[in-house]
């Protein structure tokens, strides 16, 4: 399995990039920063993107957007293909990056297979981990898709060691794998100087969807106030379950906290005693590096980089997934000892700044 170390061809190429976060389309996102910085370097790129609504073409420096904005999900890929189809005409050298290993992986394969060009495929996500398969008919039709389009890949970059280790159980040789994990933007910042205060902080971030286990981190906080820890949880993030978690929380009165979807999730790190990571299924876990990289303990299931970047019993204590009484004791023992765990702040990586990361993320890109 390579770490990020392909070489570098020094020939300028042309990318075609498919994947679906709208925020690209933002002028003043994050997203829309990171990936000017990965076209440099290259003769164009150009990212066709699924969108909740219709967005013009867009071109600046030698980035060209495209927006497909379908009525119904399967029509997706085949605007997504029919759009590729019309730029990969117009020029050579080109490699095609797909965001997921499902429809956008699936058009990029089509696309590589009709033009000759080579394709890489990104995974963010545990794709075999049963609970991402038992989610919903529409994961296990992905998970199918995925087991055809993976092995049929040129390249293909993961998240986390959990993943390319998966990849090669089912028989994908290592030499297609190459680890890059998310880019952790504290990673380069710290230390931070803690706010402290006289309440025990319990901190969950992330998306309140179901596959995110909010209610799991809502009963193993109760676990935890039930062998006598005093202190409060507070859930940054939005999302479809939010409704439902506050119903379920006003059991706790007012021990648990919502504070929506925050732009600036720093100063809650800041605060916190603990982060709270209870996911069914991750490919990384960016709240959890973020916890690690700021020397806050983590508790959380044994998924993403649970064993790669939080180690049992050394910056947090990993228990299985759904084991509400293991993360809720969890949570008790750091309360009843802050410092029962030997850590201080550490990198998640050795890659020291964004410029070393988006270097990497090009290398990928060219060797693919």
């Amino acid at each position: 399995m390579h770490h990020s170390n392909a070489l570098l061809t020094g020939q300028k190429k042309n990318v075609l990039s498919i994947g679906t976060d709208e925020k690209i389309f933002d002028p003043a996102s994050s997203v829309r920063r990171r990936v000017r910085r990965y076209a440099q370097g290259f003769n164009s790129f150009h990212i066709i993107c699924k969108t909740r609504k219709k967005f013009p073409v867009e071109k600046f420096e030698n980035i060209t957007l495209y927006s497909v904005s379908p009525r119904f999900r399967p029509m997706f890929f085949g605007q997504m293909y029919a759009v590729g189809k019309g730029i990969l005409r117009s020029s050579s050298q080109w490699v095609i990056t797909a965001e997921d290993p499902f429809e956008t992986g699936l058009a990029g394969w089509l696309l590589a297979q009709k033009f000759g060009i080579h394709l890489q495929v990104q995974v963010h996500t545990d794709i075999f981990s049963p609970y991402f398969r038992r989610h919903s008919l529409a994961n296990y039709i992905r998970y199918l898709i995925a087991l055809f389009v993976l092995p049929r890949a040129n390249c293909i970059r993961v998240v986390s060691a959990r993943i390319g280790n998966s990849l090669e159980a089912i028989g994908i040789s290592p030499r297609k794998i190459t680890i890059l994990p998310i880019w952790n933007v504290f990673s380069s910042e710290f230390p931070h100087k803690k706010v402290t205060d006289d309440i025990f902080t319990v901190l969950f971030v992330g998306r309140l969807e179901k596959e995110k286990g909010g209610e799991v981190a809502l009963e193993a906080f109760n676990h935890f106030l039930s062998l006598g820890g005093k202190g409060k949880l507070i859930f940054v993030g939005a999302g479809g379950e939010e409704e439902y978690l506050r119903e379920k929380a006003k059991s706790l009165s007012t021990s648990v906290q919502f504070a929506g979807w925050q732009y600036d999730v720093l100063p809650y790190y800041l605060k916190a005693d603990a982060l709270l990571s209870t996911s069914f299924y991750d490919g990384w876990g960016m709240a959890a590096a973020d916890a690690v990289s700021l020397g806050v303990p983590v508790v959380m299931t044994d998924v993403g980089l649970a064993g790669e970047a939080v180690i049992d019993g050394v910056n947090g204590f990993v228990r299985p997934v759904g084991d509400i009484t293991g993360l809720g004791e969890a949570l008790f023992r750091i309360y009843q000892d802050p410092k029962i765990l030997p850590m201080n702040h550490s990198k998640i990586s050795s890659i020291q700044s964004f410029e070393e990361y988006a270097a990497q993320y090009q290398e990928l890109l060219r060797s693919s």
